[in-house]
């Protein structure tokens, strides 16, 4: 198998390396050609043109395209007219015989189904984490998400300048030091809801790819992950919330000056090295800029 006749749509792994990219690229080509050479054939050339036997086998069907719109203009006015809702109600119903195709249910690695599983009991962990101790316990499985998620975009961790180039724009790994400035910080549930904002994203991925059947749950999820730039943006901004929430909590003595320093140091490091943060203070000082009338 080629790079021409490579199923992209259904290769997990792809899937998951084109959704990682912020913001998402519209040459889809140039990227699908960089992550085959990267991970399916190291000899492949991103500048290779189009096998001789593609073309020949696309004028045929380019042939094929051509013939019905020629007859559809000959038919005659009468006839037109009689066939117009037949097509309109074979157009209604292509969307929904494509829903109805089930995609192949693909064999999900273990480590990412125990992360994925993790990352949806996240979420009825929260109702208790009022209780005294039981906050505590929460951290430590958002630590476990966080360090199944670096080792499974990132590889084993390695203690050299290239992988920490590659770690660091990550957002899961700057969620490491997020998730160790909260677990000194007051129980609540301002602090949780960055954190749970991209476990929501990470677990819709996770049922997309677990449950192949159609119907409102799956629906649900593919809505989810096409609109993940704009959870991942919602999240920086969230954070940047969460800081601003610590300062007044230090002056109100609920919590340390040390935490609110932290978490400044936090933002300054993603601002640096994250895509997603920049993204999300751009868009607050325009926003700012804007309603004050500067532009």
């Amino acid at each position: 198998m080629d790079y021409y006749t490579f199923d992209f749509e259904n290769n997990a792994k792809f899937q998951e390396y084109f959704l990682d990219l912020y913001p998402t690229p519209t040459d889809v080509e140039k990227y699908r050609k960089k992550w085959y050479k990267k991970n399916i054939d190291p000899n492949f050339e991103n500048d290779n043109p189009i096998p001789q036997k593609e073309k020949q086998q696309a004028q045929p069907q380019e042939q094929q395209e051509v013939q019905p719109q020629k007859q559809q203009q000959e038919v005659p006015p009468q006839k037109q007219q009689q066939e117009q809702p037949q097509q309109k109600q074979q157009e209604q119903q292509k969307p929904q015989e494509q829903q109805q195709q089930q995609r192949p249910r693909e064999a999900l690695p273990l480590n990412y189904v125990i992360e994925g599983i993790l990352k949806v009991l996240y979420f009825p962990s929260l109702i208790f984490i009022l209780v005294p101790g039981y906050a505590l316990y929460v951290n430590i499985g958002s630590l476990i998400i966080i360090l199944m998620a670096i080792y499974r975009m990132c590889g084993k961790p390695q203690f050299n300048k290239e992988y920490l180039q590659k770690v660091l724009p990550n957002e899961f790994a700057t969620n490491l030091y997020y998730i160790v400035a909260i677990i000194s910080a007051p129980v609540s549930f301002a602090y949780q809801f960055p954190l749970a904002l991209q476990y929501f994203v990470g677990a819709a991925e996770f049922w997309a790819r677990l449950n192949g059947e159609p119907g409102y749950a799956l629906d649900l999820a593919n809505k989810i992950r096409q609109n993940r730039n704009t959870f991942i943006l919602s999240k920086q901004k969230i954070e940047i919330g969460v800081f601003l929430y610590s300062i007044f909590g230090t002056f109100a003595g609920q919590n340390s000056f040390i935490l609110t320093l932290i978490l400044f140091q936090y933002i300054a490091l993603k601002n640096k090295v994250n895509a997603n943060m920049q993204g999300a203070q751009y868009q607050i000082k325009l926003c700012f800029i804007i309603n004050m009338g500067w532009l």
